[in-house]
C-alpha cells in the first residue's frame, strides 16, 4: 500500500511540473512571427526516356544494329554510357513485341541522364540523325537538393529573426531567445518536363541545321516557418 502511494506521488508531481512547464511557456510574454524563404535551384540532373525500336527502320535495320548505333552516336557526345545510360525496363527488351505479318518487331527503352540544357539538345539531335525519334524528357532534379532545402530553411528562421526584432522595436521593446520553431514544410515533388521544359525552336530536325536551344525553368524551394521569441 504504501509503495503504491509512493508511485501515486510521484505521477501527480511529474504531470504537475508538465503543466506548470506548459503554463509558464504560455504565460510569458512572447512573439510569434513566420518566416519565409524562396530559393531558385538550376537542374542538375535530366532524365530522357527514349525507345529503339526495329519498326522506325520497317524491319531493315536490327535492334542489335539500331542500339549500336545509339551507343556511338552517344559516345560522340562524350557521354559515359556506362555510367549515364540504363534500361528502364529489362522485361521490355525481351517480351515487348510488336507483331505483324507473322513478323516480329523488337523494341527496347532507356534511360539517360545528362547534366545541362545544352546535353539535352545535343541527345536530341543525335538520337535524330539515326533515326531514333521516340525520346522525351521525363524529369529533372538537383543531386544536392536536400542540402539546398536546408539551406533555404535557415534563411526563413533568419527572415522570422528580422521580422520579430523590427516589430518589437517598434513597440520600444527587444526579443530574447526562439521558445518555438515549425517547420512548415510542404512535400518536394520533381519537376516533370510539362512544366519545366521552354524551348525557343522547334524539335523538326527535317530543317537543316536547326538546332534546339533549350532552357529549364529553376526549381523553386519554398521554405516557410513559424517561430516564437521571448518578448522582453
Amino acid at each position: 500500500m504504501k509503495k503504491l502511494l509512493t508511485a501515486l506521488v510521484v505521477i501527480i508531481m511529474s504531470v504537475s511540473t508538465g503543466y506548470s512547464q506548459e503554463k509558464n511557456f504560455i504565460d510569458q510574454n512572447y512573439i510569434s512571427v513566420n518566416g519565409y524563404n524562396q530559393m531558385k535551384v538550376t537542374p542538375n540532373r535530366i532524365y530522357i526516356n527514349f525507345t529503339i525500336d526495329e519498326n522506325d527502320t520497317k524491319g531493315r535495320t536490327s535492334l542489335a544494329d539500331l542500339e549500336k548505333r545509339m551507343i556511338s552516336a552517344l559516345q560522340g557526345l562524350g557521354i559515359d554510357v556506362a555510367t549515364q545510360l540504363t534500361v528502364k525496363d529489362l522485361s521490355s527488351s525481351y517480351k515487348k513485341y510488336v507483331l505483324k505479318r507473322q513478323d516480329v518487331k523488337q523494341s527496347k527503352e532507356y534511360e539517360l541522364v545528362v547534366y545541362d540544357a545544352k546535353n539535352v539538345a545535343d541527345v536530341f539531335t543525335a538520337m535524330e540523325s539515326i533515326g531514333l525519334a521516340n525520346a522525351g524528357i521525363s524529369r529533372a532534379e538537383h543531386s544536392d537538393i536536400l542540402n539546398y532545402k536546408l539551406e533555404s530553411k535557415v534563411q526563413a528562421v533568419q527572415n522570422a529573426r528580422e521580422k520579430a526584432q523590427a516589430l518589437a522595436q517598434a513597440l520600444g521593446q527587444d526579443i530574447g531567445k526562439a521558445i518555438y520553431i515549425l517547420d512548415n514544410e510542404r512535400m518536394y515533388t520533381p519537376y516533370t518536363n510539362t512544366v519545366m521544359l521552354r524551348s525557343t525552336a522547334s524539335f523538326d530536325m527535317a530543317v537543316e541545321d536547326s538546332m534546339p536551344q533549350i532552357e529549364f525553368q529553376d526549381i523553386t524551394l519554398d521554405s516557410n516557418v513559424t517561430v516564437y521569441f521571448e518578448l522582453k
